[in-house]
């Protein structure tokens, strides 16, 4: 699958420890963007975004724009988007190895692992981040006059919205 964003458009806007290598931080972009940013944006247009990058600079980098309430505006772009959706999952599941033993947390003696609490904190922020980038990117392209927006068609919050059940 063809990225939009690398790690270094990600330490744009978040920090991230020298230590994760690019393979690490691109399978948590990799899941964002097929996850919630395709799905936000509906299959037509993710997938002429992914084709024709070239064609839609101010949608992915961001840029202003007039809204159809004639006030100027300002979106960041998908790369803002798909940073904060990847960070909410790097959040969550960063510190996790995989070992011949199962997954671990990697402490050392000056260590301890955070707070699930916390972690689910930071999560929970970043969706909320991403969500309001994308709301401005949206009301961009509600008025982009880009077609394969008009005839795509996302899904709806209700189905963008994961759901984990706990079994007991």
């Amino acid at each position: 699958m063809r990225l939009l964003i690398n790690k270094n458009d990600f330490l744009t806007y978040k920090l991230v420890s020298r230590g994760i290598t690019d393979n690490r931080i691109d399978t948590f972009i990799q899941e964002a963007q097929f996850k919630d940013l395709r799905c936000l944006m509906g299959d037509r247009l993710y997938y002429d975004v992914l084709t024709h990058e070239s064609d839609y600079p101010d949608l992915i980098d961001g840029s202003t724009f007039t809204a159809y309430d004639g006030v100027e505006k300002e979106h960041y772009g998908l790369k803002s988007v798909l940073v904060y959706f990847a960070w909410s999952r790097y959040s969550m599941f960063g510190s996790v190895q995989d070992t011949a033993f199962g997954s671990v947390t990697k402490t050392n003696e000056w260590s301890q692992p955070e707070a699930q609490s916390s972690k689910r904190d930071r999560r929970d922020e970043a969706i909320q981040i991403a969500n309001s980038h994308w709301e401005m990117v949206r009301q961009y392209l509600d008025v982009s006059g880009i077609e394969a927006w008009r005839q795509s068609s996302g899904c709806s919050s209700k189905k963008c919205k994961s759901k984990i059940t706990i079994i007991r």
